[in-house]
């Protein structure tokens, strides 16, 4: 993140700057590592109590294991969602398939032209 505005400060200044995709990949690459670094100490915050088997964090109500909520907490920072996005949200075994079948024929039946 350091980096992309010290580019963003070069380039208003006039300076030129070399080869900007390598600094922006930098840039991601660090922006990803200091975000789990954050998650990670958040996780260590959180109250603790033991499990059956580990230990579990509260999160939002619920004890859950650590390394789920540090996946809940990537998943919430980086997913962006689009006006098209349909989710679909099933226990395993219990039609899946076939809700998804279903989900598919029913956005699409526009694009097939059913002759009478």
């Amino acid at each position: 993140m350091q980096r992309r505005a010290m580019a963003a400060q070069a380039t208003e200044e006039g300076s030129p700057t070399t080869d900007t995709t390598s600094s922006y990949d930098e840039a991601a690459a660090i922006s990803s590592a200091s975000q789990d670094t954050a998650i990670t100490a958040l996780v260590s915050k959180l109250p603790r109590r033991e499990g059956w088997s580990q230990e579990l964090v509260l999160y939002k109500n619920y004890w859950i294991n650590p390394l789920f909520v540090q996946g809940i907490m990537r998943l919430q920072t980086s997913f962006k969602p689009r006006h098209d996005d349909i989710i679909l949200a099933f226990y395993p075994k219990c039609g899946t398939t076939w809700m998804k079948a279903l989900a598919f024929t029913i956005t699409n039946r526009s694009r097939n032209d059913c002759g009478s």
